[in-house]
């Protein structure tokens, strides 16, 4: 097991997590060049770490399960603060949070059902991504009103696309 948790991909899902706090003490003293940098490196290592694991063969049952549970917990990190800060309406966090938790379920009952961790998605993949980068529009959102809202739209609509997509894929069992 731990020879299966300390693997390349893995520590980079992890790096993620230990992002969170900087990206928080960033949103939290308005450090707008900071919280894009970490915002930029959040986005490149979901998809690195995906790439990393199949590209040197460490696709792992732990890996599988650190990555969702870093992108939720990173979500509810930064989240929290930006509902804290006034900067996301709270409507919005309640959709991201609902949404994670009805394809929690859904995982989990696959889980129970199968005995083996779902892979992440690609729709989920480009969720989270969508997600962020609405989240940081909402900080922006009065400099360009007309992206933040395409931007915001367009991460909605990923939103409700993935979750069918995790339903759809997962829940057939």
């Amino acid at each position: 097991m731990n020879k299966q948790l300390y693997t390349l991909p893995n520590l980079v899902s992890l790096s993620r997590l230990l992002i969170g706090l900087p990206l928080c003490a960033a949103i939290l003293n308005d450090a707008y060049l900071t919280i894009i940098y970490l915002t930029i490196y959040v986005v490149i290592s979901d998809y690195a770490d995906g790439f990393l694991s199949r590209r040197l063969g460490q696709i792992s049952e732990i890996g599988k399960a650190i990555d969702p549970t870093v992108d939720f917990a990173l979500m509810l990190m930064v989240l929290g603060v930006l509902l804290y800060k006034s900067v996301v309406p709270a409507w919005y966090m309640s959709i991201i949070t609902i949404r994670y938790l009805l394809i929690g379920l859904v995982l989990y009952r696959y889980h129970k059902i199968n005995h083996e961790i779902p892979s992440s998605l690609y729709s989920g993949k480009i969720t989270i991504c969508l997600t962020f980068l609405s989240i940081l529009s909402f900080y922006f959102n009065y400099d360009y009103p007309t992206l933040h809202i395409l931007i915001v739209v367009i991460s909605l609509q990923m939103m409700l696309a993935s979750l069918a997509d995790y339903y759809h894929t997962y829940s057939n069992v």
